[in-house]
């Protein structure tokens, strides 16, 4: 790993093991579009490339990337498709793959996602449908797919409209994540990603965590040296738990922690709340799991409902929403072990102290109990 501070690029490897063993290339830094065609041109990848990003990032780079692969030799293709989590669904995947197959891609190529978490998960799981599995490679440009989704492998689309309930674990070849790119999101886009920061922080690293609390405001500048440091910093802890992980038999579950909740409230909203949004609330309301079942300090999960209220983001489930089927999407998580009596939760312990190895690192609750404890003002 590079020395930290303002460089070009700084980058790092991911190993998981097994037979073959495979590597994730982990690039960050500012003007990365020329390296990540650097790298593809010379990692040969694919003999030919199809780069999938949403209608609106394709406007934004798509011609910027297909460039950049063109003056090194490298053929290529665009395909979008519509914006929004709506996209992550079994009808857009099977256009996506029909398109693939349509353009000739086939098990000599490789896939480039561009975009955030929705154009990942999708672009991922075409890729490991397509030919039974092809390779591929990610180009973040929003902040929650930096510092969270983008690294991992894992893929999917949603469907009876629980969140990423069918897909696969397909590790990307590569990352190549350009700051620069944020400075098109919108920030009701940046601040929910922020969401997934806090979220790393808050189970496995103390320090970093302590940061962000000391200056929240910069976090909301997407030039701030805080902001880089930070969504790397989530990048590399991330990488350490998926590599140990891979598969999320143990250890790797820590990293959905307000997912339970977030995903459901996220569901029953219908479009209302993005998906970083929906996290905020599932960490601020899961809080109060945790300082029951975990041991979780009551004065940790004030320090947490802070700093995310400084971020400007949600604590509560909207007005509206039904409880019977929040219940009913949180039972259906896939933390769960086939018990429709009892929730899953990923719930910390301590901030910074959510790393478990081995296991353990979920927590079966009774239903019926599940909304009292959240909807407490206690």
């Amino acid at each position: 790993m590079a020395e930290r501070g303002r460089v070009k690029v700084r980058s790092f490897e991911i190993e998981f093991p097994g037979r073959p063993l495979k590597h994730c290339h982990v690039a960050f830094g500012r003007g990365l579009f020329p390296e990540a065609a650097d790298w593809l041109a010379r990692s040969g990848l694919g003999r030919r490339l199809a780069a999938i990003a949403d209608e609106t990032v394709a406007g934004l780079y798509g011609e910027t990337f297909l460039g950049s692969l063109s003056d090194r030799g490298i053929d290529a293709l665009l395909l979008d498709f519509p914006p929004g989590e709506a996209s992550k669904s079994w009808g857009v995947l099977g256009k996506l793959l029909e398109r693939l197959l349509g353009a000739g891609i086939g098990r000599g190529d490789a896939v480039v996602a561009i975009g955030g978490g929705v154009s990942g998960d999708l672009a991922g799981a075409a890729a490991a449908l397509h030919c039974r599995g092809i390779p591929w490679a990610q180009m973040p440009t929003t902040t929650l797919s930096m510092a969270d989704s983008t690294l991992g492998g894992k893929t999917a689309v949603n469907i009876g409209g629980a969140k990423n309930m069918a897909g696969a674990f397909h590790q990307p070849a590569a990352v190549f994540a350009d700051l620069d790119t944020l400075v098109t999101l919108p920030e009701r886009h940046h601040r929910a990603g922020l969401a997934e920061v806090v979220k790393t922080a808050l189970v496995l690293d103390a320090e970093l965590f302590s940061r962000l609390e000391g200056s929240p405001r910069d976090l909301l500048d997407t030039a701030s040296e805080l902001l880089e440091e930070s969504v790397l910093r989530c990048a590399e802890l991330k990488a350490g738990v998926v590599a140990r992980d891979e598969l999320e038999a143990g250890e790797r579950a820590i990293l959905n922690a307000g997912h339970t909740l977030g995903h459901a409230v996220e569901a029953a909203a219908d479009g209302e709340l993005l998906h970083g949004e929906a996290v905020a609330i599932g960490l601020a309301m899961e809080s109060r799991l945790a300082v029951r079942y975990t041991g979780f300090l009551a004065d940790d999960a004030k320090r947490l409902l802070e700093l995310l209220e400084a971020l400007g983001l949600p604590l509560r489930v909207p007005a509206g929403l039904e409880p019977g089927e929040i219940i009913r999407l949180m039972q259906l998580d896939k933390k769960g072990r086939g018990n429709r009596d009892e929730v899953a939760f990923a719930l910390p312990k301590a901030i910074g102290g959510g790393e478990r190895r081995g296991g353990g690192c979920t927590t079966a609750i009774v239903a019926e109990e599940v909304w009292g404890i959240l909807q407490s003002t206690e």
